[in-house]
């Protein structure tokens, strides 16, 4: 049964299964996605850096699908899945260290502000023309 929506009184929304699901052990699944990922970006780079981003594209597709066995099993798909979890893992890692960086120097922050104040000197020096 539908019930009225409390912020627009004269819609009715829907009801809702508010039920958690909460996941179960760690799968093999779970690192394979995580292979997946950073075979995607192996397959990205090498196609990116050999002929372009329609290669790029084309690479990370075909990345995540050795990993993910899409390609049939065997030892290629192993190596695929020790390269991604491999380069998976150096990801998390540098994001990491850069997330720390950033919270220590206030990175980003200093970068905004340096646009902005670039954007404000082009903005006065095209007003005074």
């Amino acid at each position: 049964m539908a019930k009225p929506n409390s912020m627009y009184p004269n819609l009715e929304s829907e009801e809702v299964d508010d039920t958690i699901v909460t996941p179960g052990p760690k799968t093999a699944h779970d690192d394979s996605l995580r292979s997946a990922k950073g075979m995607a970006a192996v397959g990205a780079v090498v196609g990116f850096t050999l002929l372009g981003p329609i290669t790029a594209v084309a690479g990370a597709l075909g990345g995540a699908a050795v990993c993910t066995g899409l390609a049939g099993e065997g030892k290629h798909v192993d190596a695929a899945r020790y390269v991604g979890k491999a380069v998976g893992d150096v990801g998390n890692l540098v994001y990491e260290r850069a997330k720390g960086l950033n919270e220590k120097h206030h990175i980003t922050d200093k970068i905004a502000d340096g646009v902005s104040d670039g954007a404000k000197r082009i903005s006065n020096a095209v007003a005074k023309k």
